[in-house]
């Protein structure tokens, strides 16, 4: 009996230790398996750098085999300039380009071409490539020459144009436009702030024409973002668009940027500088924003057209085309943003009987100019308001008002304020004034408000502001707002104001007229939170203790063509 208790208590002890050894030698495989499958040499490791190497040597091929293309071609005599733009008009990003080497990034890889041609892969780069936010062109008509225009979503080191293009205006570093000559195909190199390339291409063809019934049945029929004219079809009247189009739904929150709009505090500007006009050239093109789906605007943001960085004005109107529902909670705003452009008559729909809801090329009229007539003493007199306008018009500018200080003589003469357009209200009269007695006596009558919407009328004896209307330049005036919507909910506002002029240097001086209100035109199939109220089309308002003339309101026209034919619901006028 005892021999065989010790001898079970050794069996056991036995088993008892081979269980362990096993164990132990399970672990020490496994902790080999493990090793080799994820260790520094392990088989997921080995399999990775495999394919790594594997892409590095496609890349390789692909470029070698694109530099043996270019010396075929050339019989052999290529150099490394040839090298590099051939690979640029591949849309292959080329940063360095020298006499004995180019390097560059394809496909997410570093590439260097060394002097014997040959191709090294380098590292795979990290971060994202520059995004572009907005690339188009647009013929200047004063010369001939076509811009191009570049924004990059984001902060950049640079854009360059790759082989043409001349530096003609910048606004930073990732808003650039250049200037070219011919029509055709344009590249350019845009280089992040992390060293990353992204090459950006448009076409530049011959000017595209879109035919409609009407501006807006044009516009219904443009499907992408493009530079082209809408022509009407029964009068063969043109209008040139600049087209920003969406498709899907979008939501203006005022943190995400827009493709075609600049973003900045909380206020969306569409279009660019190429719409708008210059010192001597007036505005372009109307800024379209088409939305295939619904536009939700929301509460504290802004909506508003591009103006230029020079006082110019804006583009030829601001149209927001929505198939869906147009829902606004923010602002959609036009004040301070009509053209310096010759008016013409828009023709914005086309109605079952063939008539047209129309834009007059002309708006209201201006205030007409004042005038002291002799007398002693100090005498100002106010200028006179610009007319209101009605059935689509604008509103036109204020006259500057006069004044007379301590003469005996005849007195002075302010001007008048200008005439509105379609696509603005008119400019401000600029301020007279005569003073002196004797010998010292000096005149300086005020010039008219321009009737284009351009610059405001001012004393004749200089650019003083203080002697100035309002106009483009001098603070703006009322522009063309145009909504179209299958349904629209305006919680929020609409405006297309005038803007007031510049105030008198002191209380017993007089100031110069204000600019006219712009015109705010509304059609939808449906319609609902409508309040008439939170739609301002008011003209810039009189200043100081003798002002000039406040300008004209401007109109506002909302209504329904559910069935085809405009139905108006609220005017004011």
């Amino acid at each position: 009996g005892v021999e065989k208790m010790n001898r079970n208590r050794q069996e056991k002890g036995i088993t008892l230790i081979a269980l362990v050894i096993t164990i132990i030698l399970l672990i020490i495989l496994a902790g080999i398996g493990i090793s080799l499958t994820l260790g520094e040499r392990g088989i997921f490791q080995v399999a990775q750098q495999a394919e790594e190497e594997h892409k590095k040597a496609q890349l390789k091929e692909e470029l070698e085999l694109e530099i043996i293309n270019l010396e075929a071609e050339k019989m052999g005599n290529i150099t490394f300039a040839d090298i590099a733009n051939r690979l640029k008009e591949k849309g292959i990003g080329v940063t360095i380009e020298e006499e004995d080497g180019v390097q560059g990034e394809y496909k997410d890889y570093e590439f260097i071409v060394e002097k014997n041609k040959s191709v090294i892969i380098g590292k795979k780069l990290e971060g994202k490539r520059p995004e572009v936010l907005l690339i188009g062109s647009t013929m200047d008509s004063t010369n001939g020459k076509i811009k191009i225009q570049i924004i990059a979503r984001e902060e950049i080191q640079t854009i360059e144009p790759i082989r043409e293009g001349t530096l003609v205006s910048e606004n930073g570093n990732n808003n650039k436009i250049f200037e070219v000559s011919e029509k055709g195909t344009y590249k350019f190199k845009i280089v992040g702030i992390n060293g990353r390339v992204t090459v950006a291409k448009v076409e530049v063809n011959d000017e595209e024409i879109e035919e409609g019934e009407s501006l807006l049945d044009g516009i219904s029929k443009v499907s992408s973002s493009v530079t082209k004219k809408i022509k009407i079809e029964d009068n063969a009247k043109e209008y040139a668009v600049n087209t920003i189009y969406y498709d899907g739904n979008i939501v203006l929150d005022g943190k995400t940027p827009m493709v075609g709009a600049l973003l900045s505090n909380n206020t969306y500007e569409f279009g660019s500088s190429i719409d708008v006009a210059t010192q001597n050239q007036e505005a372009k093109n109307t800024v379209v924003l088409k939305v295939k789906g619904d536009i939700t605007i929301n509460s504290g943001v802004g909506v508003t057209a591009c103006k230029s960085s020079s006082g110019y004005g804006g583009p030829k109107g601001l149209i927001i085309y929505c198939t869906g529902t147009f829902t606004n909670n923010g602002s959609v705003s036009m004040t301070a943003r009509g053209a310096k452009a010759t008016g013409e008559d828009i023709y914005l729909w086309k109605n079952q009987d063939g008539s047209f809801e129309y834009v007059p090329a002309q708006g209201a009229g201006g205030g007409g100019s004042v005038t002291v007539t002799s007398g002693a003493g100090w005498r100002c007199k106010n200028g006179n308001n610009g007319g209101s306008g009605s059935a689509r018009q604008t509103g036109g500018g204020g006259s500057g008002g006069t004044e007379v200080k301590l003469s005996n003589s005849a007195g002075a003469t302010s001007g008048r304020g200008g005439i509105g357009t379609s696509y603005s209200g008119g400019s401000g009269g600029g301020i007279a004034s005569k003073w002196g007695v004797g010998s010292t006596i000096k005149t300086y009558n005020g010039s008219a408000g321009s009737d284009i919407g351009g610059p405001a009328g001012k004393r004749t004896d200089g650019n003083e502001p203080t002697t100035m209307g309002a106009g483009n330049p001098s603070g703006g005036t009322g522009g063309l707002l145009v909504i179209k919507a299958m349904t629209v909910k305006n919680m929020g506002i609409l405006s297309s104001c005038g803007v007031s002029a510049h105030a008198p240097w002191d209380n017993k001086s007089t100031s110069g007229g204000g600019s006219g209100g712009g015109s705010i035109n509304v059609f939808y199939e449906n319609c609902e939170n409508f309040i008439p109220s939170s739609i301002i089309v008011t003209g810039g308002a009189r200043i100081g203790t003798y002002p000039g003339g406040a300008g004209g309101n401007g109109s506002i026209t909302v209504g329904t063509v559910a069935d085809g034919t405009f139905k108006c619901e609220y005017k004011n006028y």
